[in-house]
């Protein structure tokens, strides 16, 4: 498991720093906390604020390219301010930006953006901060084989596993993968702060969060692509258990109702599976710890999930792999649908 800071994240990062943009309840991508670091970006590229890479992304935000989808984007380039287009982005990624040209416009963009504020310099400067935030981390993250943790629960292996540390994103972070080959993949948990250390570098948590995130950024690459095979199955339960919201997202511009739905289930799924593993790994009591903050968070089904998965794991000769048990775990919606 490799612990780093990427160039492409930090470069796209500043650009939202600049752009500002929140979520459709105000929510915000970006850290809400006060570190040098951010006032070092702030000093260097505010001049830029007007920038047209700056616009175009204020205007991709607005029509539904946010949250995970900019930074899984980058995933796919080389290092600024080149941002070749290494290998095809992920289908899903082009059509959340607008389509391809829309995406291509907005890659040249921060291109631009990368040459004309000298974002290169910058990056140089700050790699003796980089170094000792990785190295923090990695003093925590090495203490438990989470890797061997995932894979066994899951029953799959990926390629390769990736902690890309942010300082400038929430708390928290995104799980996004990228193809090797046929059904070979390098994922990646891109990662936020917490709070920071009183010489100013931003911290990624204890043991306890960092173990949460990892478990459930990862847990992303291997639930997201077979909930998509699978969405079919949930569509019209959810229609059912998300009635008071459904009218709200088929009106709202640029948004999906089958997205939607397919992040909701993906998050209880997500969540789920880390529930399941705080019991098996740590016991009862963090266990239950685990789930009440699911419940806190408004995931309802976490519970009548994780109960389900206790049979996945009592029968793993059965159902050897994930995938294998996911129809009859996505079952839950539907019982829940008939109970209304």
């Amino acid at each position: 498991m490799r612990v780093v800071v990427d160039s492409c994240i930090e470069l796209l990062a500043i650009v939202q720093l600049l752009a500002d943009c929140r979520g459709p309840s105000g929510e915000r991508v970006l850290t809400r906390l006060d570190m040098p670091y951010l006032r070092a970006a702030q000093r260097r590229f505010s001049a830029w604020s007007d920038h047209p890479a700056v616009a175009r992304h204020k205007q991709m935000h607005q029509q539904g390219f946010w949250f995970g989808h900019p930074p899984h984007a980058m995933l796919f380039l080389s290092e600024p301010p080149d941002l070749a287009v290494l290998q095809p982005i992920d289908a899903f990624v082009v059509e959340r930006a607008g389509g391809a040209d829309a995406l291509s416009d907005w890659i040249e963009l921060l291109r631009r953006f990368a040459r004309d504020s000298n974002f290169v310099e910058f990056y140089r400067e700050q790699q003796p901060f980089y170094q000792t935030m990785v190295d923090r981390y990695e003093e925590t993250v090495s203490q438990v084989d989470y890797v061997d943790q995932l894979e066994t629960y899951y029953g799959q292996s990926q390629a390769s596993y990736t902690i890309i540390l942010a300082p400038l994103y929430h708390p928290g972070g995104f799980g996004p993968r990228v193809e090797r080959g046929p059904g070979c993949y390098d994922v990646y948990n891109i990662s936020g702060p917490y709070d920071v250390a009183p010489d100013g570098v931003p911290t990624f948590g204890g043991t306890e969060e960092l173990r949460r995130i990892v478990w459930h950024e990862f847990g992303h690459s291997f639930v997201n692509h077979l909930i998509d095979r699978h969405l079919d199955l949930v569509m019209e339960p959810c229609s059912v258990l998300l009635a008071d919201v459904k009218a709200r997202i088929e009106e709202a511009p640029n948004v999906s109702w089958a997205v939607f739905v397919h992040e909701w289930i993906s998050e209880h799924v997500v969540r789920a599976v880390t529930t399941r593993l705080a019991y098996r790994e740590l016991g009862e009591g963090p266990g239950d710890l685990a789930l009440q903050k699911e419940y806190s968070q408004g995931y309802t089904y976490v519970g009548e999930l994780a109960e389900e998965l206790k049979r996945y794991e009592r029968k793993r000769a059965k159902y050897p792999t994930f995938e294998s048990f996911l129809p009859e775990l996505l079952q839950v919606f539907e019982r829940a649908c008939s109970a209304c």
